[in-house]
């Protein structure tokens, strides 16, 4: 009796050891093997997913998967996974709810020649700060508005602006109705050494359609002594883009309300 007992325990020792085998060619096993590595404390599982099984791993992933662990609690559940991608990165995504506010766990991934997915990043977020965060800043595209040039007239001597109006392009998918950019002006014989020289606040409610090229005038431009000779060559210009309108809805808020509905779902 004494000897079944004995084999029996070593048994249930491998058994518990290499019970938990992922499929790494389904993106959605691998989304369990991570859940189920954070809710057992387990740090065999997410070795089994994670690139080069965490041997490069970096302090700063260390840390953000120490603060996922701390975030983990036995009886958390998944809501609900899904994937997404943005330029030549993939994403996992897994959402909970924990104390009435929903997070992401999102984890990066790629796929080797064989199929099999490697996981590199990890990151969790609070949708609910998120979302409110997003409500209470301005939208502010930077990459979707490319100033383009400035124009300006002079008086007889050359010392005094009489007009300025600057031209930018709208990249985005969306028409703007509103803009608000500060404009720079620099005097100096280069870039690097010139002296600013004028910095103005403009807002423009003229239409913005996506793709067009639109113009904007510069109030504070008008009848602006310098002190010197306005030349092409010494006058830079540089503009910061502020705010546009209409603020689309956010990503985050989309998907707060989302998830709520996911919640109530379940519960019909």
């Amino acid at each position: 009796m004494k000897k079944i007992l004995i084999i029996t325990a070593a048994t249930l020792l491998i058994f518990t050891s290499c019970q938990y085998s992922v499929d790494r060619t389904d993106i959605y096993n691998v989304g369990d093997a991570l859940h189920e590595s954070f809710i057992q404390k387990d740090t065999t599982i997410l070795k089994q997913v994670f690139v080069h099984q965490m041997d490069s791993i970096s302090k700063k992933q260390k840390d953000k998967i120490a603060e996922i662990q701390s975030f983990f609690k036995p009886d958390l559940k998944i809501i609900k996974m899904d994937t997404s991608s943005f330029w030549s990165w993939n994403w996992l995504n897994i959402y909970y709810k924990k104390s009435a506010k929903f997070y992401e766990l999102s984890a990066e991934y790629s796929r080797d020649s064989l199929g099999n997915i490697s996981v590199s990043n990890l990151y969790i977020e609070n949708i609910n700060e998120k979302c409110e965060s997003d409500l209470n800043k301005p939208y502010c595209p930077k990459n979707d508005v490319e100033f383009k040039r400035i124009s300006w007239t002079s008086d007889y001597y050359e010392k005094t602006f009489k007009s300025g109006e600057v031209f930018f392009k709208n990249n985005s998918d969306n028409d703007f109705n509103y803009i608000k950019f500060r404009v720079i002006l620099k005097n100096g014989t280069s870039q690097w050494s010139a002296e600013t020289f004028f910095n103005q606040t403009v807002e423009s409610y003229k239409p913005s359609y996506k793709g067009d090229i639109t113009s904007a005038k510069i109030p504070g431009m008008e009848n602006y002594y310098t002190g010197f000779k306005i030349k092409k060559d010494n006058l830079f210009f540089d503009a910061e883009l502020i705010e546009v309108l209409p603020k689309p809805e956010s990503s985050w808020c989309k998907k707060l309300e989302e998830l709520k509905d996911e919640i109530i779902n379940k519960s019909e």
